[in-house]
Formats: structure tokens, sequence, C-alpha cells
């Protein structure tokens, strides 16, 4: 009875505080427990997470439009607008449009003191380009790099690569300078940090610069003679281990230690493809993955160029060699890998790249995947596994490797055949669940239907355990996850702690927002009505522009018309598609329980309090009852714009027409 008459209480209670802002703002907490208000002509300013008092305001912030700020990287500071694209990308007809992204804003901000540290605008005259930067935490500062004058003090001055160094709190300028030593020596790769020094390629030498101070650590000449060819695909990256730093271009891949300078192998290593898609380390050596560009080229290959094979490589790190003999060809365009082990990796290939399609890809791209054993220098599989889905996860388990897509579970030998699948009926995107405790094995997976199925191994299938969930046939599950002796199945509005039998010991239920089933149907009717019209209105279009086509004509303009006006069509559809779908909602709960895994106990979730009313809730999972609950009323689209949590200070925040109020949920 006391504990009814608490949670009663609790969720009676008012906000602590209350602040009026723009309806057009939005909220992100920060680091140190205070909110971001950030509302585009308004700025950006800081609110005490305790108070709701303004610690500062950033009325400069207003250039940046308030969707456009973003977290930069790891580090505590916040950035908006837009980098500049290299000049050297230009073309004759990408000029303008790169110039008009040039002139764009760009600011890097402080959350903690609402300083401006960097303003691409106010830097215009010593970098007229801002292209790149990086934050590093040792030196307490970020190093940007860009194009700007030879020399800023005269009028006319050629434009080559410049580098700036503000300190991260201030927003002094330590220190600027260019890129190279000889005359134009421009800058073409990233830059790579340890510690307090900052790492970069040119087209001449590799550089290491200490981040504070901007003195030349020491400069490793790349090539040494007069060398035309391209630098396409650079890159450096730096082994910590093996203090190494790495870098690749115009052919070639060197390898330095990283406190001198001086080469680790006898000669660059060459390469078969100006591009590099991939390099890493791992425990046998030096894993690379090159492109199917042929040398020298950095357009879109044709012809026969397409049927060359991308290769990989394993370098020994003490000579450069390449440990496996020969370069081993590969089925398509490296996609992604996953990590099985410190001898195999799962590999997904393209067979073609994206661009030559002339359309954009399907969700469900098809791959072909194998296993690369690094020790012996092969692929594991008899030959390529083509997946029907998109890839989700991929796991070593006894006898094989335990594979997810979003269409269908299969479970691999180590040759790559199917020993058994589930196939989904339904698109999903939720990975499996794995329970490994010393010799016992089990594998968690659920399907379409909201059923739970247990695999305990080799020599078995998956066994549906305990009643669907049904709730997870209107609102697909998102997580699944063993922890602490239950199995925690959820999705955007509910959770189920599960026993290894499948039955269900603890859970909280509530039925997804969704809109009425009226509202449901007008959507869909005006929907097909608008797809109707832009169908309609293609055919029109093709009849006027090229009514008795040849078969020599190539109708371009009537083909662009019927691009548009089916696209207005589709565009038409999707709007009155919008009062049908709960997108709004399914992203403030993705985004708020990816931040909530920080602290396990607790579950954030949206849900349907009754037949109108959309609630948020806080769920404790080691006591198995509801910490705090806030009704948020009746479904909109634009009822809720920003949910934060923060576990920590147990204090929920709240962003709805135009007020932020704080709740505490602490007990």
């Amino acid at each position: 009875m006391r504990k009814v008459l608490w949670v009663g209480l609790l969720w009676a209670q008012g906000p602590l505080w209350q602040v009026s802002v723009p309806r057009n703002a939005h909220i992100e907490l920060g680091e140190d427990g205070n909110l971001l208000v950030m509302s585009g002509k308004e700025g950006v300013w800081a609110l005490s997470g305790e108070t709701g008092q303004v610690l500062w305001r950033c009325s400069a912030c207003d250039r940046v439009p308030a969707e456009s700020w973003r977290p930069l990287g790891p580090s505590p500071l916040w950035e908006g607008g837009t980098l500049s694209p290299p000049s050297q990308t230009e073309s004759a007809t990408g000029s303008f449009q790169n110039l008009q992204a040039a002139l764009q804003p760009y600011l890097i901000l402080n959350p903690y003191t609402g300083r401006i540290v960097y303003d691409a605008d106010q830097m215009r005259r010593r970098m007229n380009r801002t292209t790149g930067r990086t934050v590093v935490p040792a030196a307490r500062a970020v190093v940007l790099f860009g194009e700007g004058p030879k020399d800023p003090s005269k009028t006319l001055s050629m434009q080559v690569s410049r580098l700036m160094a503000v300190d991260a709190l201030s927003g002094d300028v330590l220190w600027e300078q260019l890129a190279g030593d000889e005359p134009v020596e421009n800058l073409y790769s990233n830059l790579a940090v340890h510690e307090n020094t900052v790492y970069y390629l040119t087209q001449r030498a590799l550089y290491a610069v200490d981040a504070r101070t901007g003195q030349k650590r020491w400069r490793q000449p790349f090539v040494k003679r007069f060398n035309l060819r391209p630098m396409t695909g650079t890159y450096v990256f730096i082994d910590e281990e093996r203090n190494l730093v790495c870098a690749y271009g115009r052919g070639r891949l060197i390898a330095v230690r990283q406190d001198s300078g001086e080469p680790a192998w006898e000669k660059p290593i060459p390469l078969s493809r100006d591009n590099v898609l991939l390099a890493f380390s791992t425990a046998q050596g030096l894993l690379l993955f090159t492109d199917d560009l042929p040398l020298g080229s950095t357009q879109r290959p044709t012809g026969n160029a397409l049927l060359t094979p991308p290769l990989a490589f394993l370098l020994d790190y003490e000579t450069g060699q390449n440990r496996w003999g020969e370069r081993l060809k590969t089925p398509g365009l490296l996609a992604g890998y996953i990590p099985l082990s410190e001898d195999r990796i799962f590999l997904l290939f393209q067979r073609e790249r994206a661009f030559t399609s002339g359309r954009n890809l399907p969700d469900d791209w098809a791959v072909e995947v194998d296993v690369l054993d690094l020790k012996a220098g092969r692929f594991l599989f008899k030959r390529p596994k083509r997946l029907i889905g998109t890839p989700l996860a991929a796991q070593n388990v006894p006898g094989g490797l335990l594979v997810q897509t979003t269409r269908r579970i299969q479970y691999l030998s180590e040759e790559g055949e199917v020993l058994w699948e589930k196939p989904l009926k339904r698109r999903m995107n939720l990975p499996f669940a794995v329970r490994s405790e010393g010799s016992l094995f089990q594998a968690y997976i659920v399907d379409e239907t909201g059923q739970v199925y247990r695999w305990d191994g080799p020599g078995t299938t998956p066994q549906p355990i305990g009643q669907p969930l049904k709730l997870l046939l209107s609102d697909p599950a998102q997580g699944i996850a063993w922890e602490k002796g239950r199995l925690w199945i959820w999705n955007g509005s509910s959770l189920w702690g599960l026993n290894e039998q499948g039955q269900v010991v603890c859970s909280f239920e509530r039925p997804a927002p969704a809109f009425s089933p009226l509202i449901r149907f007008v959507g869909g009717a005006l929907s097909l009505a608008g797809y109707a019209a832009s169908t309609y209105l293609t055919f029109k279009a093709i009849q006027t522009v090229a009514p008795d086509p040849q078969s020599g004509d190539r109708p371009s303009l009537a083909i662009s018309l019927k691009k548009t006006l089916t696209a207005t069509g589709y565009a038409f559809g999707a709007v009155a598609s919008a009062f049908m779908a709960e997108m709004t909602w399914e992203k403030i709960v993705q985004r708020r329980t990816q931040r909530m895994g920080t602290y396990e106990n607790l579950h954030f979730s949206l849900g349907m309090e009754d037949n109108k009313n959309v609630a948020a809730y806080l769920f404790d999972k080691s006591r198995c009852e509801l910490r705090f609950k806030k009704v948020l009323g009746p479904l909109r689209l634009s009822a809720t714009s920003d949910i934060e949590v923060d576990p920590f200070a147990e204090r929920l925040y709240l962003l709805s027409e135009g007020q932020v109020e704080a709740y505490s949920f602490a007990p």
C-alpha cells in the first residue's frame, strides 16, 4: 500500500521548473548535465539542469540552423554549419556549388562557456576555405586545415594549404602556418592524432606537428622526385602499440617510427591500385583492401576496369613484406566487416559501385560475404555467400557462424554451408542475443510475430519458447539482450524480462503511439490519390513531349518530366501518409533508448496511456517497477519535439508546445 501511494505521489508531482522557448527550438543534454537550447534565429543558449536559469547565450550562433548543430566527435565541443569542399574537387559544372558551400557559415561552440571557439567567417582572411578539423584533447586544442593565402598580409597571394590551431576553451589562435615546407605543398589527407601530436600527408612528405605549439617534430619525404600520379585515396593512420605511423597515396605505402619519423621499412610498398578502401592493424599484420580503379584513374571505372578485382594483402610490421606471398583477389568492393576473432574477419562485399547504377540503392541491397582467415591468407567459404537482406550481426558460435539480416537468420558452417535458417516474412532490424557461460551456450532470436526462439547449439534447431509477445506485431522489437539472468526484449513502448524457458517474469506493456483507424484510412486514401494523379500526369506529359517516338529517339525531356511528376506524387502521398506514420515518436524513443543504455537499470519508452493520450515512462528493471510517468497529451505530430533523460541526476526534461519542463524521478 505504501509503495502504491509513493508511486501515485510521484506521478502527480509538478515540474521542478518551467521555461518558455521558441516553438522551433529543440534541446540536447550536455555532458555537464545542463540543457542546450537550439533555435536558429534565436541562437543557442544553456539552461541549468537544476534550476532552469539561463547560464549563457550565444546570439552569434543564429547564423546556423538549429538542426545543423551536432557533437564534434567524442569531444564535448559542438559544431554547426558546413565545412567547405576542397577547391581541387571543383569541375566545370560544380564550381558554383562549391563556391556557395565555401561561403556557408561554420562554427565550433564550447557548451560549457558558450564561447565560439572557431568562426569560419571571421577567419576568412586567414583561411578562405575550412575543409577539415580535429580535436586534440591532450593539447586542449582544435586543429583546422583548409586553403588560404600564402601571405595573408598581401592583397593578392597564391592559395595554398594552411593549418591553424585554436584553444578549445577560449578560442584564441595558438598558431597558424603553411602545411608544407616547399613553396607549393598542399595537404591531401586526414589529420591523425596521437596524444598531442598531429600527423598529415602532403603530396611531397609526411609531417608530425605539435598540436599546441605548431612546432614541426619531423618531416619524412614521401616522394623524392617529380611524380605525376594523382593524390587519390590518401590516408594516414597510427598503430600505437607498434609505434608506427602509416600513410598511403600516389600508389605507395610507407611506415615510419612514430617518435622519430625514421622509415620502418627499407622502401615504400607499391600498391596496384591508387585507392585503399580500408587499412587497419591486426594481430598478424597490417591488413589492406584496395579499390578496383585502374592505375592513375580518379573517375568511375568503365569497360574492362569493372572486371578488375580488388585486392587484399597482409603486411609484416617489421619488414613490410606480404605475409601471404601474393595479393589475394576479393569477390568485390569491401563494404563492411565484423571482427570474429583475432585471426578471422567476417567481410561484406558489393559487386558494383553505387554511383554506376544510376539509381538509389534499396534498403536491402544485395551483398556477398565470406570469412577471411588471416593466418592462412584465404577465404574459408567454398564460394562467397550471397545474403538476402541487410546484414545486422555475425558472431562465431560453436561449429560455425551465426548470421542475421533483416530478412533471415542463418547458421553457417566454416565452409559457408547453411546448416539451418529461419526466414523472416517481415523486415526486422533486431539482431540476436547470445548467452555464453562456461560450457553453456544459448542464442535467442525473435521473429516477426513476436515469438521468441532459443537455440542450444550444434545438433539442434531453434525452438519456440513461451508465448508470442503480441505487442511486437504493431511495434517491432528494437532490442534484445541477456542481462543478469534474464532475457530482455523491448520495443518503443514496452519491455519484457524472460527466463530461459521463455516465461515472462517482469514486464511493462503499453500500446505504441498510433493514430485512429479513421485517420490511417484517410491518410492511405490521400496517398493513393496522389500516386494516381502523378501517374496520370506522367502519361499526359509523355504524350505531349513525345507523342510518336521513333526507335532512334531518346525522349529525355519526357523521362525527366516523368521522374519529376512521379516524385511530386510521391511527395504528396508522403505528406498524407505522415498522418498515419508515427516516425516522430519512434525517433525520439530510439535516441533516448541509445543514451539510456549507459544506465542499465532504467528503460525509457513512449506509449499510449489511454485511447487518446501519449505518456513518457521510466521503468526500473532491477526493481521491476515503474519509476516515472508523464502524460504528454493527445497524439499530434507537433505535440512533442524533444525528450531528454539524465539518469545520473535522475531528471527528465520535456520540450512540448514551446515549454521546457524538468521532472525528477528520484525515489
